[in-house]
């Protein structure tokens, strides 16, 4: 399992990864960066982070989680494997993978890169948000591409298992196929469906 585990982002996901890391696995080192110095500074409070560092660096680790919003995440993504160890696993949280796959692909560690897509939420959101069972009993899509090894794989998996999801495996495109019909799609018919109530209101 993984020992020293740096987290960019500190919201609702990346808050959740950090407590549940926190509960299941109390012997690891946990480090936290956020744009808000405040989700840092709460989190350090609830014993949840054993230290933090600073946007765009990349501390020594075993896991280098990244969770941010898709259109932040390439960059920062980009960056971890660009700056990280050979021994450094790197993960995102994004919503759509075949777009960040192709986007990385050309960086060195890119073999180290495994989308992760946890399909767990709130209404809420921010690290006040976060709670240590978000990921327990939800879905996690693992979407491996061609050139992650399978012990890679499997040691992420396995991490998402102990904090509690149910992990499921598919490439990419298929993920991304599979959510837009599942997720995307119905979203977006339910706002169309109600900017329509709201204008017949008017």
């Amino acid at each position: 399992m993984f020992r020293r585990v740096a987290i960019c982002g500190l919201g609702l996901l990346g808050g959740s990864f950090a407590k549940a890391v926190r509960r299941s696995l109390p012997d690891a080192e946990i480090l936290g960066c956020d744009l808000d110095p405040d989700s840092v500074g709460r989190a350090a409070r609830d014993g949840v982070l054993d230290g933090a560092f600073y946007p765009g660096e990349v501390p020594e680790c075993d896991l280098a989680v990244v969770a941010l919003p898709v259109f932040r995440s390439i960059s920062v993504l980009s960056g971890m494997l660009e700056k990280s160890g050979e021994g450094t696993v790197v993960i995102d949280m994004g919503s759509v993978k075949a777009p960040i796959v192709d986007a990385l692909r050309g960086d060195s560690g890119f073999a180290r890169f495994v989308p992760c897509h946890p399909m767990a939420g709130s209404e809420q959101s921010g690290y006040g948000a976060a709670r240590d069972d978000l990921f327990r009993g939800a879905s996690v899509i693992v979407t491996p591409h061609e050139k992650n090894a399978a012990d890679t794989v499997e040691r992420v998996s396995a991490l998402w298992a102990v904090l509690g999801a149910s992990v499921v495996s598919a490439a990419p495109a298929e993920h991304d196929r599979m959510v837009a019909a599942t997720s995307h799609l119905p979203h977006l018919l339910s706002s169309v469906l109600a900017s329509a109530v709201a204008a017949a209101a008017k």
